[in-house]
Parts: C-alpha cells; structure tokens; sequence
C-alpha cells in the first residue's frame, strides 16, 4: 500500500488517541478497553503494513487480568517508542511540533 504523508499524519493522530486511551485504560485497570484498543489497532496496522506495531498491538490484545499492570506498562512504553519513531520517520512539520 503507497502512504502518502497526509495519510501517516492521520493514522499517527489516531494512534496518539489510541495511546492516551492505553494509558488512561491502565491506570483505571480497565482490561477489556486495553484488549479492545489492541485488537483495533493489530488490525489496521497489518492494513497498512506496520507489522512491529501489529505485533506490538497484539500483545496489548492478549494480555489478562492478572498481567496488565505488569506488562501492561512496559507495552504501552513500547507502543509509545514506535510513536515516537514513526513520527521521526515523518520528518519536521509544523503539525507534527504540537504532539
């Protein structure tokens, strides 16, 4: 699939959502939102080709109870970094500045 910039910018937007969603997930212990962000966001980036964010997502998805605030944390630091290097990726802009 050829992404063009405007679509990155869009999808980056959307995962800085899902991110805050993660976090806010963990901190209240809400697992099933956590696995529910995880399945949604495997999802669309096998679509689009992100396949170490997939993977990362699918971890999101299948971790339990007993283990989202163990493994929780560290995952959503994960998904955070490949945030950060993706918008890297993307370069300077103006729209990128505000994250």
């Amino acid at each position: 699939m050829n992404i063009t910039y405007e679509m990155f910018l869009n999808y980056l937007k959307r995962r800085e959502r899902d991110l805050a969603t993660l976090r806010e997930s963990l901190r209240q212990n809400r697992v099933a939102e956590f696995a529910r962000i995880g399945h949604q966001v495997s999802g669309n980036a096998a679509t689009f080709g992100f396949f170490d964010l997939e993977s990362i997502a699918r971890k999101i998805e299948e971790i339990g109870e007993r283990e989202l605030q163990t493994k929780g944390s560290v995952l959503v630091r994960e998904f955070a970094n490949w945030l950060k290097s993706a918008r890297e990726q993307l370069g300077p802009s103006p729209q990128i500045a505000q994250f």
